[in-house]
């Protein structure tokens, strides 16, 4: 796993938790603390990751397991250019594709069986 802290002169104010799984980043964690937010810090965290992934093989950012009470994270992953998929019915796994989307489940552009 990798392990990034988010620093300024009040100390650490983010942290962001990723792995790598074939062609994937697996995003585990990113956080903001309260006070700091609303200011472009998590979108920093997340442009440090497509740029990452611009820069390797990889060709996914993925975030599973987002319930659907999580409506801030649905908001801030949308807004930064996710698509979500229903895993479960209280479950979503968002994606990010360089390039273009396709589906999250099959990959495939013109999937009609994940639409």
């Amino acid at each position: 796993w990798h392990i990034h802290l988010l620093l300024c002169d009040q100390g650490a104010v983010g942290l962001l938790i990723y792995s790598y799984k074939m062609d994937t980043i697996l995003l585990r964690y990113l956080g903001i603390l309260p006070e700091f937010r609303r200011q472009g810090l998590g979108k920093f965290l997340m442009n440090f990751l497509k740029e990452g992934m611009n820069n390797s093989r990889r060709q996914y950012i993925r975030v599973q397991g987002v319930s659907d009470e999580e409506l801030e994270t649905h908001l801030f992953l949308k807004h930064c250019g996710f698509l979500g998929v229903v895993d479960t019915p209280s479950t979503y796994t968002f994606a990010y594709k360089k390039g273009l989307f396709h589906c999250v489940h099959c990959r495939d552009e013109g999937c009609l069986e994940c639409k």
